[in-house]
């Protein structure tokens, strides 16, 4: 705060503003309404002095501007009703009325006139093209429903009604473009508008024309108008009510006060319009008869009526008044205007020179006002008068009273950290506000507040160092005030507190200067004592209430010194040693010496008479002489109390005090005989004796009359305690009796009526209680309560929760509740259902005892508080019990224990907060229903709970408004970027995304949204998808992305024709570029069009040539003549009318000089010659040249030598006979010369990824090898493959090519397949990792990138090398990244889809021989999911030692215990490490399974039971089955056929018992000749097809040809079958002619295998002899292979 200013808090709000967003502010003086408008653009308004509170009045709609209307009315109702007119962002306009009385303070939405509207009248009145865009709309004022706006350059006038089309009431156009515009103002019928030349031009509403300009440099510092560009720019002005005083602001801060008056003297040529002499000398008689009484005589001469009668007098009247007048001001020192204004008048005003402008005689009074004299006065928060000036004039001076105006104010702060925001001027002064640059970070001021007078030059600087925002009054008799974030302030310059508070006294009322020192938390002034003299004298109260405060504080400690006895003094003090005897302490004493204790002294006395005189006096006098005299008795025993206090605090035995206190006790003795009915004994001022006469007498007067009740209520309350005396006597109604009773017979009871109302009161308690609600009402109606209020009372304050519902329950009964209160019982009830324990200490213990585990976690001990702490925390924080004795609720650790009246303060939001605490814990879910949206949004984002918020946005999108979407402060960054993640991918976004085009471009381009079909905002309501292609379009074209801008208009077919190029952007602002883009656009779009091929040559040429209209002239002249050509090949005309005359403007761009174009040509001499020939002397013109004379000598290389065998060159060289042909690679002879030849193997195949290529050249290099050696290359094909595929796993091409190979050789590709999808999976994370680190460069980050993927490759090749711990740390890097896509995704990380993508590790750890990953069983087990990590574990066959080792993860002791005994006895049976099942256990399942199976087909549980036999039989002969999978070469025996089940169904499950069904069911098929079972075998996941088909194939033929097959073979049924097997087979059949047998085998077990179309081809040819389709069998194995 400035020195010799004061800041003054005129009222506390409440709510909190955030003034740091606050853009705009308007004050309205008439309802005393200040409107807000925040950066979002919302609008809220609050009254001053109230407390009418509206926030966001838009209902949601940005708005860019806020206007008051300029007058006030009333409704039907009686409450005022004030205008406003409010502009959307978007342009469109709104009318609304703000309703406010004593009890409403609302919004009546009024007509709305969008901006499309507005454009089209616009056009209808003026009948031209108006182009109207959301900025270029201005709202300057409103009266009723006519809005006064400036649209772009149009100033009109709009009335806008419901239910009616808008009307243009008047609509003409302003000089100064739109853009130019820095400020505008509309006063008194004029529009004053300041624009960037600098020049101020005065426009005149009614007439719609132009009066008058003001030059402000020109006139300040005498410089030409070409030379103002070089000064400061100007940036705000202000102009005084009564149009005289102009006073402007530059980009410096300085300020410039211009007289007009003196101005336009000075240059009447910048007068527009100026009256005729006629009018002039009218007005002027005009105006100097204002105020002299001749205002009829003028009126009678205007119209043509005689008033000259009586003349004399009134000239003479006239005369004294101007002599008087000059008299006066050269006394007080003001001049007079100069020569050339007397001669005019005595109080000219330029306005009087304009034509047609009448001007109300009140502003005639305010200059003169303003001229005669500007007394002194100090200003609340606005302007700074000061007093008369020194420099004093007469009345012959040729100089003016503005001529002594400062020329130059300049500024008080720091221009290069703050600038001036508004300016506000009157008659003598001028306010400025200052507010800090938004680039400015280490100001400790925010605001500053300058008050300048205009005549001394002397400025007052306020500054402000918390967020403050300047409301500009809309009427001059009201202070601008200065509104915070809770509060309404004003300053005062030159004012001390106690002048302040003296004058509100005196001026206003003692109620409102205690109301400005109860808000600014001021200590009471010393108020004179004569003030107390003049509220006594007219029985004013509240003066005597204010005196009296002021002196309660005499006895008050002194803040900054230390009590001691030794410096406490009393303050009451008197230099003339008064009757007191009290002297006050020095400097160091630590009271308040705040007044002359005589005075006060002095003040009890004159209270006391006065008393004295007025309680025996009439009626009205009595009623004021009691009032003063509570008033009175009530200050001593303040002022006694206080005394106490003092003495108690500091155990003090100061003499002075002591008499003080006695001589105030003096004094309430004299003013307690004035007290009503007082007893005798009592009024003595004599000190009271205790003896039996007095006791007496006390008892007779409280029971006056000896009757029969009062012996029978003392004769029983002899046998009574004292508590049931005092009940008694209170139900009895004998309250007096039982105060005297006790007195004289209780020694230690003084009979005071506080103790009786004590017990009495603990009575009532004790009766509520038990429920005698009868009694306790009595109670307290007999002891003078009021029994409903107090039961309401004691209902809110109770801790007792029984009581509490009773006494609720009745008071409801008996409809004594409010609404308010009913609620409140009900949400505490619910509250206590939900926080079911209400003992603290009982919840704590189950606390500790359930978390006990929790805390014991080694990694959480080290975040629990040490001893030494929990001691320190016991001492500072104190817990218990409420209320002691009550039954409580043990069930859980939810504490409660509240009382009513702690509610009551506690908002909608803070009860559903509180609710929603144990709604997520699963209490109670039906109370989600009751829980408003936007509670529980605050509610998550304050607990930062990303999941469920995320979960509800996807169950119920809709419940998500824009208002809750731009309320997200109270989270972490992190989670509010990823909320607004998740619902801009649902097309909603935050308002500050909205107005910052670049945060919503990089949101929308975040989440891949920037290309979308449909697009992201088709359906939102802030912004178009047309304005966002807008802002985009620019935004390419300003940063130059010119290939990313192509994609875009492709993607959404936008700029298709020159319509949408003009709707979409500025065509001015284009750059050459973007045109070029979109030529070439739409040649793509319509390329047989050759004028848009011209176009687009001509805008290429003027991005190259860097011109702003390019023809091809322009190309010649740039010395680029072959895009001159290429561009006139696309040309409207032809060649021959290019170079006649240019006829318009369209010609000028493709018609050339000839002489030009040929001299353009001489470099090319062929090209010049072909186009402008040459005529022989004949006039022959020789034939065209071709188009190898045109290239000869013109291009690197000879067309005579390259071109030979084309017919049309004639440069060919001669001799060589015919043409010879054009060369090719598939010339012999060429190939011969040139040709390269290299031998590709299979593995450069598959590096090209073309695995059937690499197979058939495998096949090739292999073909004449023997078995063993083959089998040996088919290892190292795997192997390379393996290689490659490892090397090139980022290339799914390649490592699907050699899957696809492996597979063809027959080996197993599931060890390739995981190792490629782990590879991917490791890489991409550790990829991740790296482009996370901001911290590192683009390079570093590519050269880490590199060195993961080769490590990747490095470990998994270690990995075929059986390295165990290659496996490991792949294994470890494995987890981390599955664990970081589970982390990622949005499925929890025990769900099904998570365990899906944890099999890969399982798979891995399989394949490697490693203990299985158990990540996922431990999230199941800390998680509690005991299902999910069961099923987990069966379905992989975790060890069952492995499992019980994770069992203990789980949290749940229960749990934990239980499934550790589940799983210890279970028979368990696994794949991992535990190994297999046995075969008895095998065989006894599978018996079971054939037993239930049987059972659904329909066999008897008899003939189940008859094959119990085979089954044992099976079982006996299952070690000689099994053998063939001990992995040694012993062939196992054949099967005895004695044994061999002859059904279907026996032999099924038979083969199901052995280890490897698929094997023994072919030796089953091999014995009983049945090939279904091959095809059966086929059917299993493990099985080889190769000897399925061999199998299949030999038991369908016969035994000759099985003979044949199998003369070679030890035994057929277990026999291992390979190629050469199957190569003698296909041998013997095509012998045998079994075509069809081999045919459908193929088809059945290897459909797509290349022999098949070469098989159909055989049989074609040797049984069918079809030489058609021979040929299409050919074809077709050819395609295959």
């Amino acid at each position: 705060m400035g020195e010799g200013s004061l800041s003054v808090t005129l009222q506390q709000l409440p709510i909190t503003l955030n003034i740091t967003s606050t853009t705009k502010s308007h004050y309205d003086a008439r309802l005393r309404t200040i409107s807000l408008v925040n950066e979002d653009g919302h609008v809220s308004l609050f009254q001053v002095g109230a407390n009418g509170y509206l926030e966001d009045v838009a209902g949601g709609v940005p708005v860019s501007q806020f206007v008051w209307e300029s007058s006030i009315h009333g409704d039907e109702t009686g409450a005022d009703k004030q205008g406003f007119v409010i502009v959307t962002r978007l342009g469109a306009i709104q009318l609304n009325n703000l309703i406010s009385n004593a009890e409403t303070f609302e919004i009546e939405t009024g007509p709305q006139c969008s901006i499309e509207s507005l454009q089209s009248a616009l056009q209808n009145y003026t009948g031209t093209e108006v182009l109207v865009g959301a900025a270029d709309v201005r709202v300057l004022h409103l009266e009723g429903c006519v809005v006064t706006a400036l649209v772009d350059n149009y100033m009109c006038r709009v009335a806008i009604a419901k239910d009616v089309p808008i009307e243009v009431l008047q609509c003409w156009q302003i000089e100064e473009p739109s853009k130019d515009v820095i400020q505008i103002k509309v006063i008194q019928g004029l529009m004053i508008v300041l624009s960037s030349q600098p020049v101020i031009s005065l426009y005149s509403l009614d007439k719609a024309k132009k009066i008058a300009f003001v030059n402000v440099w020109e006139h300040i510092v005498h410089v030409s108008k070409e030379d103002c560009q070089e000064i400061s720019k100007l940036t705000n002005f202000d102009v005084s009510e009564d149009l005289t005083l102009l006073v402007v602001s530059d980009s410096t801060n300085n300020i410039y006060p211009v007289d007009l008056n003196v101005y336009f003297t000075e240059n009447p040529q910048n007068l527009v319009i100026k009256r005729s002499d006629t009018e002039r000398s009218i007005d002027l008689r005009w105006s100097d008869r204002q105020g002299d009484g001749s205002q009829v005589d003028y009126l009678g001469q205007c119209k043509g009526i005689r008033t000259d009668t009586n003349r004399t007098w009134k000239n003479q009247m006239a005369n004294i008044k101007e002599t008087l007048f000059s008299q006066v001001t050269a006394c007080r020192g003001v001049g007079i205007a100069p020569v050339s204004r007397r001669s005019r008048g005595k109080h000219w005003n330029w306005y009087q020179e304009v034509e047609g402008m009448r001007i109300p005689s009140k502003w005639v009074r305010i200059h003169e006002r303003r001229h005669s004299q500007r007394p002194e006065g100090r200003p609340v928060c606005g302007f700074l008068k000061s007093g008369p000036r020194s420099d004093k004039t007469t009345i012959g001076d040729e100089q003016s009273v503005t001529s002594s105006l400062s020329v130059m104010m300049s500024s008080p702060v720091d221009s290069d950290k703050m600038v001036l925001d508004k300016l506000s001027v009157n008659a003598t002064s001028v306010c400025a506000w200052y507010i800090l640059k938004q680039d400015v970070t280490d100001s400790v001021v925010f605001s500053a507040l300058c008050v300048s007078d205009l005549y001394s030059n002397v400025q007052r600087l306020c500054e402000f160092t918390e967020p403050t925002c300047m409301v500009y009054s809309s009427l001059s008799t009201c202070p601008h005030l200065l509104v915070k974030d809770n509060s309404v302030d004003a300053v005062v310059f030159n004012e001390q507190q106690e002048g302040l508070v003296n004058k509100l006294m005196m001026y206003d009322s003692a109620t409102i200067a205690d109301t400005v020192c109860r808000i600014n938390h001021w200590d009471r002034c010393s108020i004179p004592i004569h003030a107390l003299e003049v509220g006594l004298r007219h029985r004013q109260l509240d003066t005597v209430a204010f005196f009296l405060k002021s002196r309660e504080s005499i006895f008050t400690l002194h803040p900054k010194t230390s009590p001691s006895p030794a410096t406490i003094t009393s303050s009451f003090h008197s230099s003339k040693q008064s009757e007191l005897g009290i002297s006050i302490g020095v400097s160091s004493s630590p009271f308040k010496a705040k007044m002359d204790t005589f005075q006060l002294e002095s003040a009890i006395q004159l209270l006391i008479a006065t008393i004295k005189d007025n309680i025996n006096a009439d009626a009205q006098s009595r009623q004021f002489g009691e009032q003063l005299l509570y008033m009175t008795m009530e200050f001593l025993n303040q002022l006694i109390r206080n005394a106490v206090t003092v003495t108690k605090e500091t155990q003090m035995t100061d003499t002075d005090l002591h008499s003080s206190v006695g001589k105030l006790m003096e004094y309430l003795s004299q003013l307690r005989q004035y007290l009503k009915n007082i007893p005798k004994w009592a009024a003595q001022n004599t000190e009271v004796q205790d003896t039996p006469e007095v006791k007496e007498e006390v008892m007779n007067f409280y029971s006056p009359q000896s009757s029969q009740f009062t012996e029978e209520c003392i004769k029983r309350w002899r046998h009574m305690r004292k508590e049931d005396v005092i009940r008694d006597a209170i139900l009895n109604s004998c309250i007096p009796l039982v105060q005297a009773y006790l007195w004289q017979h209780d020694k230690g009871h003084s009979g005071q009526l506080s103790d009786i109302v004590d017990v009495g009161l603990s009575q009532v308690y004790l009766a509520l209680i038990a429920r005698d609600l009868r009694n306790a009402a009595k109670l307290l109606k007999n002891m003078g309560y009021d029994v409903t209020e107090q039961l309401r009372r004691i209902c809110l304050y109770t801790p007792n929760k029984g009581l509490r519902d009773f006494l609720a329950e009745e008071l409801q009964k008996s409809k004594q509740l409010t609404e308010e209160e009913v609620c409140m019982v009900q949400f505490v009830q619910q509250l206590e259902n939900l926080y079911t324990c209400h003992s603290y200490e009982q919840a704590k213990e189950i606390a500790e005892e359930t978390r006990k585990r929790y805390w014991e976690s080694s990694h959480r001990l080290s975040r629990t508080p040490t001893i030494k702490a929990k001691s320190v925390l016991k001492s500072l924080i104190k817990t218990g019990e409420i209320a002691e004795g009550e039954s409580v609720n043990h069930q859980n650790d939810s504490y409660a224990h509240i009382m009513l009246d702690w509610v009551k303060d506690w908002d909608e939001e803070t009860r559903q907060r509180i609710l929603l605490d144990r709604v997520f814990n699963d209490i109670d879910p039906t109370l989600n229903g009751t829980i408003h949206p936007k509670t529980r949004w605050r509610y998550l984002l304050s607990h930062n709970l990303l999941d469920n918020i995320q979960q509800w946005i996807a169950a119920n999108p809709t419940d998500i408004t824009a208002d809750m979407l731009n309320d997200i402060t109270q989270c972490t960054p992190y989670v509010k970027d990823r909320i607004l993640d998740t619902m801009a991918r649902r097309g909603l976004f935050a308002s500050e995304e909205l107005e910052n085009f670049n945060k919503l471009l990089q949101r929308v381009s975040k989440n891949g949204q920037l290309m979308t079909q449909p697009h992201i905002l088709e359906d939102s309501f802030s912004m178009t998808t047309e304005q966002f292609h807008q802002l985009f379009i620019n935004y390419c074209i300003q940063n130059y992305l010119p290939n990313v801008l192509y994609f875009y208009l492709d993607f959404y077919k936008l700029a298709v024709f020159d319509d949408d190029l003009q709707r979409m952007c500025n065509i001015d602002s284009v750059s050459s570029w973007f045109e070029m883009l979109l030529f070439f656009r739409y040649t793509g779009l319509q390329h047989n069009d050759p004028d848009v091929m011209f176009r687009a040559s001509l805008a290429n040429a003027k991005y190259v040539l860097k011109v702003t209209q390019p023809t091809v002239t322009c190309l010649l002249e740039a010395n680029k003549p072959i895009a001159a050509m290429a561009t006139l090949i696309y040309a409207p005309g032809t060649f021959y009318e290019v170079t006649q005359g240019v006829d318009n403007d369209e010609d000028r761009l493709w018609k050339v000089d000839a002489e030009l174009l040929k001299q353009s040509l001489q470099s090319y001499p062929k090209l010049q010659s072909a186009l402008f020939p040459v005529q022989t002397a004949g006039g022959v013109t020789p034939q065209d040249i071709t188009m190898y004379q045109l290239l000869k000598g013109n291009t690197p290389f000879d067309p005579s030598k390259l071109f030979r065998w084309q017919p049309t060159n004639n440069l060919a060289t001669q001799g060589r006979g015919v043409f010879v042909e054009m060369p090719h690679f598939s010339r012999t002879d060429l190939v011969t010369k040139y040709g390269h030849k290299e031998i590709l193997r299979y593995t450069y195949y598959l590096r090209q990824a073309r695995p059937s290529f690499a197979f058939i050249t495998f096949i090739k290099n292999v073909e004449d090898c023997d078995s063993g050696l083959i089998r040996r290359r088919i290892k190292q094909a795997h192997a390379k493959s393996y290689y490659i595929a490892i090397k090139n796993f980022k290339t799914l091409s390649v490592s699907a090519a050699c899957v696809a190979f492996v597979e063809m050789l027959g080996q197993d590709s599931l060890a390739m397949r995981v190792a490629i999808q782990c590879a991917n999976i490791i890489f991409t994370h550790e990829r991740e990792v790296v482009m996370m680190d901001q911290h590192t460069d683009k390079k570093s980050k590519e050269s880490k990138i590199n060195e993961i993927e080769e490590d990747i490759v490095s470990d998994f090749l270690s990995t075929m090398r059986h390295r165990r711990l290659s496996a490991e740390k792949i294994l470890k890097h494995l987890e981390d990244a599955i664990a970081h896509n589970v982390k990622n995704s949005d499925e929890q990380s025990t769900s099904f889809e998570a365990s899906q993508q944890w099999s890969l590790a399982i798979l891995f750890c399989h394949l490697h021989k490693l203990a299985y990953s158990t990540v996922f069983l431990e999230e199941c087990a800390r998680t509690d999911q005991w299902l999910r990590f069961l099923c987990f574990a069966q379905n992989y066959q975790y060890p069952q030692q492995q499992v019980l080792e994770l069992v203990r993860h789980f949290s749940s002791s229960t749990l934990r215990d239980h499934l550790h005994y589940s799983i210890e006895n279970l028979q368990y049976t696994g794949v991992g490490k535990a190994g297999g099942v046995t075969d008895t256990q095998q065989v006894k399942r599978s018996q079971d399974m054939r037993t239930q199976y049987l059972k659904r087909v329909g066999i008897s549980k008899t003939s189940v039971g008859s094959s119990t036999d085979s089954d044992k039989e099976g079982k006996i002969d299952e070690s000689s089955v099994t053998s063939s999978d001990t992995g040694t070469d012993v062939p196992p025996s054949n099967l005895d056929d004695e044994h061999i089940p002859h059904d279907l169904f026996g032999v099924i499950f038979r083969c199901e018992n052995t280890t490897q069904p698929w094997r023994n069911m072919l030796a089953h098929c091999v014995a009983l000749r049945q090939p279904i079972l091959a095809v059966l075998s086929a059917c299993f996941k493990e099985a080889v097809m190769l000897d399925c088909l061999c199998v299949w194939i030999v038991s369908s033929m016969d035994d000759e040809c099985v003979a044949m097959v199998t003369q070679n073979m030890g035994t057929v049924q277990w026999h291992r079958w390979t190629l050469e097997d199957l190569s003698v087979i296909i041998d013997v059949a095509i012998e045998m002619k079994y075509f069809s047998l081999l045919i459908k085998g193929l088809n059945v077990f290897d459909p797509d295998c290349a022999l098949l179309p070469f098989i159909n081809f055989v049989k074609s040819f040797l049984v069918d002899h079809d030489g058609k389709v021979c040929k299409i069998h050919l074809r077709d194995r050819k395609s295959v292979v």
